[in-house]
């Protein structure tokens, strides 16, 4: 049957849809009988008395199927893109590549003792870096480690060229989207007598790119503290180092 532009199968009984209702969002459905038909991002969706059948129509979509025999029923989870997630990203780098315009060379990266003897570009390439690592990751389709950054010494204590690789950093987060959306987390993890105790776990791409952008926040209201202290003539956005969900709490939304 054609529903739109996309062929849409599927046979799930109400009580099942109901069922699925919490794991899937849907763009829609109708109804025709008993047969449930439901468009979802151009997937064909397709249920018989053995299994459900799922094929990918979509080459940057990924779904993942799951079985849960203990209650006797399937359900489809999604794992899209978010694409407000690329967009708070981008916003948080446009941040910090505003600050990097207001201030000296000197102020970039000179040791604060209020840091303990860090500066604001170390905090800076520690913020890139995370994004770097997570972006090559995604490109080369491999595990993230984030423990495996490079550490760039130019890129704390050289203001220019971090304003550049953040203009970067800017432009791979607008394309990020067009690589595969599921990724694993590799940490290199250790016990308290520092021996190795490296662990995975499964992720996504949007879940990597918000915690990129919760850390970023972080260091972001760190580098505000400094600034305030020593620098107090730059002028700041309200919303720089504030978390979009405390920024929205504070307006009353």
């Amino acid at each position: 049957m054609s529903f739109g532009n996309r062929k849409i199968k599927i046979d799930f009984s109400y009580s099942e849809l109901k069922k699925l209702s919490p794991f899937c969002q849907y763009d829609s459905f109708i109804t025709t009988k008993n047969k449930y038909l439901i468009k979802h991002s151009g997937a064909i969706l397709e249920k018989d008395n053995k299994s459900l059948i799922f094929k990918k129509i979509l080459s940057n979509k990924l779904f993942l199927l799951f079985k849960k025999e203990q209650v006797n029923f399937l359900f489809l989870k999604s794992f899209r893109m978010n694409h407000q997630v690329t967009h708070s990203a981008i916003e948080l780098c446009a941040q910090l590549n505003d600050l990097l315009s207001q201030i000296s060379d000197d102020q970039f990266s000179a040791p604060l003792p209020l840091f303990s003897g860090s500066s604001i570009g170390q905090h800076t390439r520690h913020i890139v870096e995370f994004y770097q690592c997570l972006i090559l990751s995604v490109k080369q389709r491999e595990k993230v480690c984030y423990e495996d950054r490079q550490r760039s010494l130019p890129l704390e204590s050289d203001r220019s060229y971090a304003s550049q690789q953040l203009e970067e950093l800017q432009q791979q987060l607008t394309i990020v989207g067009d690589y595969p959306s599921e990724i694993t987390l590799l940490v290199k993890d250790f016990d308290d007598q520092l021996v190795s105790k490296d662990w995975e776990s499964a992720s996504t791409v949007t879940r990597e790119i918000h915690y990129c952008n919760e850390h970023t926040v972080h260091h972001l209201a760190i580098i505000k503290v400094g600034l305030k202290h020593y620098f107090p003539e730059v002028q700041l956005n309200e919303i720089f180092g504030v978390a979009k969900s405390t920024f929205a709490y504070r307006k009353g939304k």
